[in-house]
């Protein structure tokens, strides 16, 4: 429980509630340094915060010609 915290509270740093953030860029701010080969695995990760996150009203998803992008609430 004590890591899923951290990397909520890490996630709220990079997002914001008017500037639409897209996975592919929070694992690259979130993980500058990752092995290529892990950027998949980490990006599902994220998206497993972000939907827990939404669960608790924390985020918001938002579908736009960019795909999905997430919101801060």
């Amino acid at each position: 429980i004590g890591h899923r915290k951290m990397r909520e509270k890490q996630i709220k740093k990079y997002l914001h509630t008017n500037d639409i953030s897209y996975i592919p860029d929070l694992v690259s701010k979130m993980y500058p340094n990752l092995d290529n080969r892990l950027i998949k695995a980490a990006g599902r990760s994220v998206l497993a915060h972000l939907l827990h996150m939404r669960e608790l009203g924390y985020v918001k998803a938002t579908d736009n010609p960019n795909g999905k992008g997430w919101l801060l609430v």
